[in-house]
Parts: structure tokens; C-alpha cells; sequence
């Protein structure tokens, strides 16, 4: 079918069309190109509008918006970002059971039972990826997983220069020992010990991210059948300022606790998600969780954070309306470590609360 731009609103319609995603623009494009033949003129300025559109949009890294919120009909936009750490072409099977995940680390496993493998990756530092890439160990542990354990160190305290070679083959022979700081396997009849250190301490990055808290970037378990949601869409990443604030000031009023307190709360440095699978944002800050029920807001309550008796560290969490509780239990003292991960249906805090049917009242 022939269609032109027949008047002024036309010409309106297609310059505010500047900001829009180059996909958008292709289809201008290849609309207001079917001309008649007797619109000689019409069409050269036509063409010139269309190349100015694509010139001043096309520098910018683009995609389309994902919308989330029925409620306030907001949404967030998933930014192109390239990590050579991230698989290239994840299989169709991954990609289809974990749609949550916009990215998956490159692991390679040095031993699957202990969860321990490596991967080379970019590293992120205020918004801007580092020069020096990472080499470094993935340990999926059950209370505190990390996966900035450096191994491109000249030389292990203690221990001295050994080979890469020598370092897999110590951790698949020895066992993990816990260290509140460091990665430690004993080896030698436990007589030995070998301490990872992180990218942070070595390298001095204390706020190291693999995709600048802009996309949700997941690790898989050995068995693919779980994913480490090792980094989330961070609302002050994904809105511009302003709706950021709104988001912000939405949530306020459902959260009675102090507000906000960095990252112990709820604020635009927090994590969007969608817990419960009903189409509106959940919001995840520390160890506070903000979740949608029904037409309002509930935050989750921890408390006895911390606590300890004969079989160790305790915290028991409780998820109003219904108020059904989670005890989490660490043979260690967990100091905050909260982590999330989802088995593709489901999203678990420390892979042992189910939040999704927690925020559901069970359902």
C-alpha cells in the first residue's frame, strides 16, 4: 500500500521520532520510503528527515522497553552491554527456563561438588569498564557465593608462585575452609592452606560489578538446573533520575522502617524484580525485600538477625499479609550475606526461602 506524509502533523509524528530506538526508526523508515513516484521532491526531503533521524539516533545503545508495572504503568529499559565474560549464545533450553536472566557468566568448573570454578571476564567500576580484565575464581558456596576470587596474583601469601595447573589440582584434592574474608582450601592432611583473595582487595575495587547493575546477570549452578542471581537491575540504572525518584517515593509509604538507609534499605540503589510473578515491581535492598500483594505494598520482617543457639546462626524472616515465616540457618555468623537465586519458576533468598509463593500468602 502507498502511504505519504500529507501534512504538517505528519512532519510532526516523525521529528519527535528522534529519541526512539534505531528499531523504531528502521520502520519509519521503511514506511515513509513507500512513496509514489509523482512525490519526486517530497521524497528527497523525506529522505533527508530520515537520515538526520538515523544519524542522531544510532550512537546510542539502545533496546526496547520492558514494561513491568501494571499498576503505575512504569517501565524499565535493558541497556546493550558486552562483557566478554558473558556466554555468547546461551542455549535456547537456559534462555526459555531462566527469561529473568538477561546475561549468563562463563564458568567453567574445576569441581563441580564444591561449586568451585573460573572465569575471565570485564569488570565494571563507576559506570565504566576497567582496562584489566578479571581472571578469577566462581564459588557458588551454600551461605556466601562470589565469583571475584582473583587468580591473576603473582604469588599466594604464604604459599608463594605456583601454576594455575597446581592451584586447580589443590582445590579438587583439598577441602573449603571458612574464612570470613577470603576464599581457603587445606591441603596436605590439612597441614597446608591456600587463601584466595578478592578483585577488591587485590585490585583495589570495592564496588566491582560484571554489567554496572543495569541487567540481571545470573551464574549457573554445575547442573544448569539453578541460577545465582549474582547482579540485579538497579532502579537509578534502568530509570533516569526523575522516575527514579517516583519510584522511590512510591515505595515510602509501604516501608515503616527508616528510609533510606544506603544499602541496608529500600532506595534507588536497590534491585528491581518481580518476586511473585504478577506483572508489578518488587524491589530488594539489602536485607530488605518490598514486595506487591493485592493492590499495596508489604515489606518482609527479619528478625532474630543473627541470633544463635547450639546449632548456630539464625535468622527467622516473616512475609505479611499472611505472615508465614522462613528460618534461615548458617553454621556461621552470616554478617548480612543475603543472596538470591531461582530455579527458573521460583526466586529463593539464600537458595532456601521460596519468596515467590512467601509474597503469594502461599498460594
Amino acid at each position: 500500500m502507498t502511504e505519504m506524509l500529507s501534512n504538517k502533523s505528519d512532519f510532526m509524528a516523525l521529528s519527535s521520532t528522534l529519541t526512539a530506538p534505531p528499531s523504531t526508526l528502521q520502520k519509519i523508515a521503511q514506511r515513509y520510503m513507500l512513496i509514489t513516484k509523482g512525490e519526486f521532491m517530497y521524497k528527497k526531503l523525506i529522505l533527508v528527515l530520515i537520515g538526520l533521524i538515523l544519524f542522531l539516533g544510532g550512537g546510542t545503545a539502545w533496546a526496547e522497553p520492558e514494561a513491568i508495572s501494571k499498576e503505575t504503568g512504569e517501565s524499565t529499559t535493558t541497556p546493550a552491554l558486552t562483557n566478554i565474560g558473558f556466554m555468547k549464545n546461551p542455549p535456547k533450553e537456559l534462555k526459555e527456563k531462566f527469561s529473568m536472566c538477561d546475561a549468563f557468566l562463563e564458568v567453567e568448573w574445576i569441581d563441580k561438588e564444591k561449586k568451585i570454578g573460573y572465569s575471565r571476564y570485564d569488570v565494571y567500576r563507576n559506570g565504566k569498564k576497567d582496562k584489566k580484565r578479571a581472571f578469577a575464581l566462581v564459588h557458588i558456596d551454600e551461605s556466601r557465593p562470589y565469583y571475584a576470587y582473583d587468580l591473576s596474583v603473582p604469588e599466594f601469601e604464604g604459599v608463594g608462585k605456583i601454576g594455575t595447573k597446581e592451584v586447580f589440582l589443590i582445590i579438587k584434592k583439598g577441602k573449603v575452609f571458612f574464612n570470613t574474608n577470603y576464599l581457603s582450601i587445606l591441603y596436605d592432611n590439612d597441614e597446608k592452606r591456600l587463601d584466595f583473595d578478592t578483585i577488591a582487595g587485590t585490585r583495589d575495587i570495592y564496588d566491582l560489578t560484571l554489567a554496572d547493575y543495569k541487567i540481571n546477570v545470573c551464574i549457573p549452578y554445575p547442573d544448569n538446573q539453578r541460577m545465582w542471581i549474582a547482579e540485579g537491575k538497579q532502579i537509578d540504572k534502568v530509570y533516569n533520575k526523575e522516575d527514579a525518584q517516583k519510584v522511590v517515593e512510591k515505595i515510602k509509604k509501604y516501608v515503616p522502617s527508616p528510609f533510606p538507609l544506603h544499602g541496608w534499605n529500600i532506595g534507588e540503589e536497590s534491585w528491581i524484580t518481580d518476586i511473585n510473578h504478577d506483572g508489578i515491581e518488587d524491589y530488594i535492598g539489602g536485607a530488605k525485600i518490598v514486595y506487591s500483594y493485592g493492590n499495596t505494598y508489604y515489606e518482609a520482617k527479619v528478625f532474630q538477625r543473627d541470633a544463635h543457639n547450639a546449632e548456630g546462626y539464625y535468622s527467622i524472616w516473616s512475609f505479611p499479609p499472611a505472615n508465614q515465616k522462613c528460618e534461615l540457618r548458617d553454621p556461621q555468623e552470616w554478617a548480612g550475606k543475603f543472596f538470591f537465586t531461582t530455579d527458573g519458576k521460583n526466586i529463593f533468598l539464600n537458595n532456601k526461602c521460596n519468596l515467590t509463593d512467601l509474597t503469594r500468602g502461599g498460594k
